[in-house]
């Protein structure tokens, strides 16, 4: 019987070895088909294992009006998205007041990037300031 349960851990433990090593997660896939409502207030992404975030972050509204789709958003929380290297352009989000980053391994710093809206353009929303802004790395 010992036997047994030894092989059967072994086995497991190779399983587990095999699905870390093909590094193939489907984390941007997933969080992609998750579209939220447009009328999402807050939004938290944690334990991502995706290298990038999803379009519609920053994709236009199609149900009308020509706005971007995550426009009523207020809060942004960002954890433990350790593949990640960037944050997304988050400058065309009007009403983002609450940004909250931590333990995001791989990012280095944020470029400007970070603060330009859909066009290219950088973000001149003047309702847009984000009053409270946390980045943690521990």
């Amino acid at each position: 019987m010992a036997n047994k349960v030894k092989r059967i851990r072994e086995s497991l433990k190779e399983i587990n070895d095999e699905a870390k090593r093909e590094g193939n997660n489907n984390d941007e896939d997933v969080l992609e088909g998750l579209q939220p409502h447009p009328s999402l207030k807050s939004l938290k992404i944690e334990n991502f294992e995706g290298e990038k975030f999803p379009s519609w972050i920053w994709a236009r509204n199609n149900s009308g009006g020509g706005g971007f789709l995550l426009e009523q958003l207020l809060k942004i929380r960002l954890e433990n998205c350790n593949k990640c290297s960037k944050i997304p352009t988050l400058g065309h989000l009007p009403r983002l007041r609450v940004l909250q980053i931590e333990k995001m391994e791989n990012v280095r710093c944020i470029g400007t990037e970070f603060y330009i809206n859909y066009g290219g353009e950088r973000s001149s929303h003047n309702g847009g300031v984000v009053q409270k802004c946390g980045i943690h790395s521990k």
